[in-house]
């Protein structure tokens, strides 16, 4: 398959995949990291080592993705892998100007964290997230 056609095949995946809160499409590996699928992360990355610079609708590109959802297993595959931008990648702000520190320290309305018994164990489990 070449070049051409294997960004045709992603801007078809873009255009199916599901819509953002502000309209804009999430693309499979956005949505990938947002699960915490490390998996098909790697497979997606693989074969479209472009996709590393998707964004979703408020710029949040895969690690502060993986940061705000708390996926620590996706955001250590990206640390690891090689061939990766990582300036652009780990530093990279959204349209609020946060940073993964920001979206790490900060609970989203979205955010369920796991059903933990107790505050002390909660909390010991947020801690241990933000480290």
């Amino acid at each position: 398959m070449s070049h051409a056609e294997k960004g045709r095949k992603k801007q078809r995946g873009k255009k199916k995949a599901g819509k953002g809160k502000r309209g804009k499409a999430q693309t499979p590996i956005l949505i990938a990291t947002k699960n915490g699928v490390t998996e098909m992360v790697e497979k997606i990355l693989e074969e479209f080592p472009v996709a590393i610079q998707d964004e979703d609708a408020e710029q949040k590109n895969v690690a502060l993705l993986a940061v705000e959802n708390r996926q620590p297993h996706v955001y250590k595959f990206l640390l690891k892998k090689e061939n990766i931008p990582t300036d652009s990648v780990f530093r990279h702000v959204d349209f609020r100007g946060n940073s993964a520190l920001h979206l790490a320290a900060t609970q989203c309305e979205e955010y369920r964290p796991w059903l933990i018994s107790g505050s002390a164990l909660q909390m010991q489990w947020e801690i241990k997230w933000f480290q």
